[in-house]
């Protein structure tokens, strides 16, 4: 895994999924809608003190919007394979 990462990088492949290009945006806003439908059909919102576990969690970015959505930062945790994902900031 972490040589396919790297190769993805060598090649400049990241900028790919940056969330501003159009069609990303799209997509994500999407996947945002849906994934809301689903915790409000479970009945798992307000998020509020809800353990969370992101397993592949990256540089945090979902973690980040169950923020937005009223889960508490103490009750958010999450783990990556890739330590410089993790470390990674957004700009």
């Amino acid at each position: 895994m972490r040589a396919a990462y790297a190769r993805r990088a060598e090649r400049g492949l990241d900028a790919r999924y940056d969330y501003w290009r159009p069609a990303n945006l799209f997509i994500y806003q999407g996947r945002e809608r849906a994934f809301l439908a689903v915790l409000r059909a479970a009945g798992l919102l307000p998020l509020g003190e809800r353990q969370v576990l992101d397993l592949g969690c990256g540089d945090g970015a979902v973690l980040r919007d169950l923020l937005r959505y009223g889960a508490a930062p103490a009750s958010l945790h999450g783990v990556d394979l890739i330590d410089e994902r993790v470390t990674r900031r957004e700009s």
